[in-house]
């Protein structure tokens, strides 16, 4: 069993605080180690990339940046690769990560620049953030044990309304601080769409049993409830000027239902091809807005809000209105679908099930109108990287290439190719190419300046899913089906196993042919490190303190120190993450750093003496091992992940792909680089990126 079944209840760990200045870490029984906080308000130096890249991922989030009295042309987009994106009125993107969960749902403050995200996995993490977008500090964090099935901020802003999918689960949050004003039990069914009125008295909500529940949030009880239409899917309520928020809609099946709200009966239903409706929220705004399918193309339509009124003027009821086709429209690429969509002033924004945003008018046109996306898919990934034997020299591994890059002359040169492996490791005037969880064959590749002409080495194919290969002098070590670790020598091409077990993460060699192995610990005697004589094939238990151990490092010479990650349990039963190192020298154990949460995705990686740590997803420490004092590199756009050190300069490989650039003096950020498909790169100085 692999760390990320052993914590079934992982949560990404939040935003954290960070001793200031350089303190010692604990190397004396006196001395604190540096704890990081979750759940902390905080100020991020942070650097936003802008660009017109698409999310990586469906798109979970649409809202413009407008409110009743003021239309904006700049909107946000949130999506499943953990991505916040604020989008101006001339197309510049403005991409920043949030973590490294879906985000589900978005909702913007009426009148501050907060912004409320639901966070998700999906499973055990559901969590509700607010951001300022001025200076991206998390002003706090909610976290709930159901998904959350809305969210949204009332009228003025004062409060956070936040459905659960759990039977009396709705909760009124204090939109400044988090607190629980009220949880909703008296309702006794899920809510899935919560919405105040302007003076903020009156809540309703629409449950799926088939209810609208009105509720005096002053007097904290349900005034006033309406049978409706069950089961009812993008539940919203629409309606301007005098008819402000009188409608409500939905959607089931390919038919869309519009209900009186004050008395929750259907007034009109319409059937539409995989409708997608939406609304605006400006006095300017005329009704229900949806786009449906056409067959090879999709049609843009509007219900009037002006038709939905019971009785004409003369006193006469009304028909059932027609609906208004604004525009036929195409271009959706095959295989794609809209996910969400929104109207603005005159705008209307869409997103897309891979990750492209499209914006067109809602001007009506006769001719059929070809639909341009506003982003795309402009920058290649970076899969893996490492430092050179020069002091200057970093390899890049991407999809198709393995380049050499020296950041001091902003050069790269492309050195060998690629067949889709994801990982890779600098050998001498070669790189070994592997991939992670998989059973590809692992390779070598000549490093050439023609490398076309180059043709990959099979070495071996592994007999279970690769989890790590690590070079050891002239042989790799390598764990597979976290159940064994294998030893290949490159020099004579045979294989020996080393040792087997169960639930094995990573393994390392540390010189006096010996090996650790660090796996998930199954209780009593059974430790998560355990060192292994290669002569004797004696293995040994290294007590450190956690039930889990991964991400090791070593220098690999002997009477080197021994760094890895390791989670604990609390008394309170919360986890905690620690960076460790162990001396086999004098079979000592201490804490580097600590995070107040989980975090199975955290690294090390060893440039004797600083280890190299992204533990806690939001910035880079360096520990050094010698003298225990640390530096903070702060973060990019993207989440940190892997980094490397050469002589002057640092690099750490991101999570979207790019690749940012520190000097190793300094803990500012120099450069980001974004490779393109053609294999060229572009560079964001810190100077060219904007503060939201």
């Amino acid at each position: 069993m692999n760390r990320e079944k052993c914590c079934a209840g992982y949560t990404a760990a939040l935003l954290l605080l960070l001793c200031t200045g350089t303190g010692l870490f604990a190397q004396a029984a006196e001395t604190a180690t540096p704890v990081l906080q979750t759940g902390a308000a905080r100020k991020i130096d942070f650097q936003a990339h802008v660009s017109a890249q698409s999310h990586a991922g469906s798109v979970s989030a649409v809202i413009p940046l407008e409110n009743m009295k003021n239309a904006d042309g700049a909107f946000f987009t949130a999506g499943e690769d953990g991505f916040l994106i604020r989008w101006t009125a001339d197309g510049e993107g403005e991409h920043y990560q949030l973590g490294n969960l879906k985000i589900a749902a978005i909702s913007q403050h009426p009148k501050t620049s907060d912004v409320a995200v639901c966070e998700t996995d999906g499973v055990a993490v559901n969590r509700v953030s607010v951001f300022s977008w001025k200076d991206f500090s998390r002003l706090h964090t909610e976290r709930f044990k159901d998904n959350i099935t809305c969210l949204s901020y009332s009228e003025q802003g004062n409060y956070l309304l936040v459905g659960t999918a759990a039977v009396g689960g709705m909760y009124i949050l204090n939109a400044k601080n988090g607190s629980i004003i009220t949880n909703i039990t008296e309702i006794p069914s899920i809510i899935t769409m919560a919405q105040t009125g302007a003076s903020e008295k009156t809540a309703v909500m629409y449950s799926p049993s088939g209810y609208l529940y009105y509720y005096d949030l002053k007097k904290n009880k349900v005034i006033a409830k309406f049978q409706t239409t069950a089961a009812l899917e993008q539940p919203l309520l629409f309606g301007s000027g005098k008819q402000s928020n009188r409608f409500f809609g939905g959607v089931k099946g390919n038919t869309i239902y519009i209900i009186d709200a004050t008395s929750g009966k259907t007034i009109a239903q319409y059937a539409a091809t995989a409708p997608l409706i939406f609304t605006g929220k400006t006095e300017a705004e005329e009704g229900l807005y949806f786009i449906s399918s056409m067959g090879k193309g999709f049609a843009l339509q509007l219900i009037p809000d002006e038709s939905l009124l019971p009785r004409k003027k003369d006193g006469t009821a009304r028909t059932q209105p027609e609906i208004m086709q604004l525009k036929t429209f195409i271009g959706l690429k095959a295989g794609d679908s809209f996910t969400v969509a929104a109207k603005n002033a005159e705008s209307v924004f869409i997103g897309t099930k891979s990750g492209t945003i499209y914006k067109m008018s809602d001007i009506v046109e006769s001719e059929t109108y070809s639909l341009a996306p506003l982003s795309a898919k402009i920058f290649d990934r970076v899969c893996d990287i490492a430092a050179g034997s020069t002091s200057n020299d970093f390899y890049l591994l991407t999809e198709s290439a393995v380049y050499k890059a020296d950041f001091a002359l902003k050069h790269t040169q492309k050195l060998a190719m690629n067949q889709l492996q994801t990982n890779f490791i600098k050998y001498g005037e070669s790189v070994i190419l592997w991939s992670k969880n998989t059973k590809k064959p692992v390779q070598r590749v000549i490093l050439s300046e023609n490398p076309e002409s180059i043709s990959a080495e099979v070495l071996f194919t592994p007999q279970n899913r690769l989890q790590n290969v690590r070079l050891a002098g002239n042989q790799l070590l390598y764990v597979q089906g976290n159940s064994s670790v294998c030893q290949y020598n490159l020099e004579t091409g045979k294989t020996r196993e080393l040792y087997t077990g169960t639930a094995v993460e990573d393994a390392v060699n540390s010189g006096n042919d010996t090996i650790y192995v660090a796996k998930t610990s199954m209780g009593g005697s059974d430790a998560p490190l355990v060192s292994v004589n290669l002569k004797t094939g004696e293995t040994a238990p290294v007590k450190i303190n956690g039930y889990v151990a991964y991400s090791l490092s070593s220098s690999g010479e002997d009477g080197g120190g021994i760094y890895g990650i390791a989670m604990r349990s609390q008394k309170a039963g919360a986890a905690v993450t620690e960076v460790f190192a162990y001396s086999p020298e004098n079979k000592s154990v201490r804490t580097l750093l600590k995070l107040s949460d989980e975090d199975a995705a955290a690294s090390t990686a060893l440039a004797y003496p600083m280890l190299y740590t992204n533990l806690g997803k939001n910035q880079i420490y360096a520990c050094n091992v010698q003298n225990g004092r640390n530096m903070t590199f702060r973060r990019a756009a993207s989440l940190p992940g892997k980094t490397c050190a050469g002589e002057r300069y640092i690099a750490t490989l991101n999570s979207d792909g790019s690749i940012s650039w520190y000097e190793k003096s300094s803990t500012q950020l120099r450069a980001s680089w974004y490779f393109t498909s053609s294999g060229d790169w572009q560079e964001f100085p810190v100077a060219a990126t904007q503060q939201w």
